[in-house]
């Protein structure tokens, strides 16, 4: 969908702009234009200004950049996203390094289940994701159900974040006391105080998970049943 040549640029603006976030949009027919960042802490955010978003030109995509690696996107770059509702482009650099930019958002194709590198976020261009990125996936794949994005950032549960149970209710699930299912899901706690893993039932025994610093995998429950803290089912469309 996006080409090298733009991710070329847009890695240069980026450093250009260094210890600023980069920002500035893809416009059909002009390719990227860049912004100034107007946020008031601009090497933490970007805020376009007011006046950047075009009236009568088609918005490709939203790109910023991050001022620090690695190129996780935020809980209000996910929320951003939502809004605009065109892919959002990200790279991140330290001033001497850039990472490759990859988008997430409409026209993204699902890359394969197993195999996915981590980054904590949505499913990316580069096939990238987290736990909760693979299960949102899943459904999509095997039930055709588009579950919610579920803005998060990076280690949320360090801050206090106690994301799985305060969402897995109005995302359509129900907990449930007996055995899983097909399609059930496991939350866990891994040097958590809150769940902080989820992971997929497959039947037999398998469930499909991601961890941190691992590829995404179909895996035996096994040994990760002492993790375990609830199972789910979906219920209802969201």
């Amino acid at each position: 969908m996006f080409d090298q040549p733009l991710f070329d640029e847009l890695k240069r603006y980026a450093l250009y702009c260094f210890p600023a976030e980069a920002c500035g949009l893809v416009i059909y027919g002009r390719g990227f234009v860049p912004f100034p960042n107007v946020h008031e802490d601009q090497t933490k955010a970007f805020r376009l200004p007011s006046d950047a978003w075009p009236v009568n030109e088609r918005v490709l995509a939203v790109f910023h950049s991050h001022a620090s690696i690695p190129d996780s996107p935020s809980a209000a770059d996910m929320v951003g996203q939502n809004e605009t509702r065109v892919p959002w482009i990200l790279c991140a650099t330290d001033g001497v390094q850039v990472t490759e930019p990859w988008w997430w958002g409409p026209g993204l194709s699902i890359p394969p289940l197993v195999g996915r590198h981590f980054r904590h976020g949505p499913t990316g261009s580069d096939g990238k994701g987290d736990c909760y990125s693979l299960i949102r996936d899943w459904y999509v794949v095997e039930r055709g159900v588009e579950l919610p994005m579920g803005p998060r950032d990076a280690e949320w549960w360090k801050a206090g974040g106690d994301l799985y149970r305060e969402n897995f209710g109005p995302a359509g699930f129900t907990r449930i006391d007996g055995d899983p299912e097909l399609g059930d899901v496991l939350l866990g706690q891994i040097r958590s105080p809150v769940p902080n893993h989820g992971a997929v039932y497959l039947g037999g025994g398998l469930m499909l998970h991601h961890l941190e610093q691992r590829l995404s995998a179909r895996e035996p429950i096994g040994g990760w049943r002492k993790y375990l803290t609830h199972v789910i089912r979906y219920t209802r469309a969201s």
